[in-house]
């Protein structure tokens, strides 16, 4: 799963850690097959929601509190109490942010 996340992105190889990270979030919130429930609702009794997720690897436009212009980034991660960790490919810098817009619908329409 990881290594089809990271040729389809061709992202450099550094973010291989986030892909880890991604694809294990991913997995605790589909059904296993032997046991017909989450990971997540068996730790937490809590049915998780999928509204939540997005493309790895697809490009955000992502602006912080303190900056009034959004910027591009690369969704690479769902880190906790946050709506997610992005890349910066021009500055080479993980940024997490609270406030972006995925801009999915443009490239899943080209």
């Amino acid at each position: 799963m990881v290594h089809s996340m990271m040729s389809r992105a061709s992202l450099p190889i550094s973010l291989w850690g986030y892909a880890i990270m991604t694809a294990a979030h991913i997995l605790n919130h589909v059904p296993t097959i032997k046991v017909f429930k989450t990971p997540h609702k068996m730790w937490t009794w809590k049915v998780p929601s999928l509204a939540h997720i997005k493309v790895w690897g697809y490009e955000a436009l992502v602006r912080k509190k303190t900056h009034p212009r959004a910027k591009e980034c690369i969704f690479i991660s769902y880190p906790q109490k946050s709506f997610g960790l992005f890349y910066r490919p021009s500055e080479n810098v993980a940024i997490l942010a609270q406030i972006r817009f995925f801009c999915e619908r443009d490239r899943i329409q080209r």
